[in-house]
């Protein structure tokens, strides 16, 4: 017969205390898989008035007495720290002492916001003992929290006027306005595998982009295919196999990438390329991440 780890089940039923009461306060709550190793056990949105207010934080759960610490709790951050700040949506760190059999809870992105503009790097997050999330406490959480959220906002808000576009709070964006005064967004949801670039030349409507492959050169190089010759070959096209001969030093990515294209209808210059790949990279863990539920 398999054993069952003790540590799991303090914090399955710290996960589940947590769970019980955000929804006896009528907010949403998505349970993470537990596979998924994201630092986040919780998505939360707030409901105010029996609608959803449109903010998310993400919760982390911990259990157990080994969290004490001198004057309340520490968290470790590990190897979380940077998706935790990267992150749009907040990282809320609560701990359930058995002892005292209450939650505490401590804004982790907040943390590890002010470290950074320190010039530290945060190891733990600190959980005062006075910050206990309890029924008569979850009025005070959710307003500071959803304060933190909107204070974080401003500049999704900001695009949002600009665009027309709706962003959630959990989304990737970023503003890029190239040399000729053109403005444009990158716009991407979590657990999405694809983005969407909105350019006011567009009237802002939206371009699906793949990030991990945003030009044809990047599609034929996941392939394998850095000439002119392997994508003759490929094709299966006599054309295009005599025009590599012509050309054997030009490669297939500088070919058929001049001027770049972006999904498949958009083409942007180099700038604007640089961009867009540093888009891509910086909102990767947004792909990889659980998506939320539609509400």
């Amino acid at each position: 017969m398999s054993s069952v780890d003790p540590k799991r089940i303090i914090e399955d039923r710290a996960v589940n205390r947590v769970t019980a009461l955000m929804q006896e306060h009528s907010h949403i709550v998505q349970k993470i898989d537990g596979h998924n190793d994201f630092g986040e056990d919780l998505y939360v949105r707030f409901v105010e008035g029996g609608r959803t207010t449109g903010d998310t934080i993400a919760v982390q759960v911990k259990g157990g007495v080994s969290y004490r610490a001198g004057g309340g709790y520490r968290v470790k951050v590990g190897r979380h720290g940077s998706s935790w700040l990267k992150s749009n949506v907040p990282v809320v760190c609560v701990v359930h002492d058995p002892g005292t059999d209450q939650l505490y809870w401590a804004n982790a992105s907040q943390q590890l916001r002010r470290a950074r503009a320190d010039g530290e790097v945060l190891r733990s997050i600190a959980i005062s003992r006075t910050d206990v999330l309890s029924e008569a406490s979850m009025p005070l959480f959710v307003g500071r929290m959803r304060e933190y959220v909107a204070e974080r906002g401003q500049l999704r808000l900001a695009l949002s006027e600009l665009s027309g576009q709706v962003f959630d709070t959990t989304d990737y964006i970023s503003f890029w306005m190239n040399k000729y005064g053109e403005e444009m967004v990158y716009h991407q949801r979590r657990g999405d595998h694809s983005a969407s670039l909105l350019h006011h030349d567009w009237d802002w409507r939206p371009i699906e982009i793949t990030p991990e492959a945003l030009t044809r050169g990047d599609r034929y190089a996941a392939l394998g295919l850095t000439t002119l010759a392997e994508l003759a070959d490929f094709l299966g096209n006599a054309e295009r196999g005599h025009l590599a001969e012509q050309l054997p030093e030009v490669g297939l990515r500088s070919f058929v990438d001049t001027p770049p294209v972006v999904g498949d209808t958009f083409i942007v210059n180099q700038g604007e390329l640089a961009w867009l790949r540093a888009c891509a990279d910086a909102s990767r863990s947004w792909r990889s991440a659980p998506a939320l539920p539609d509400v």
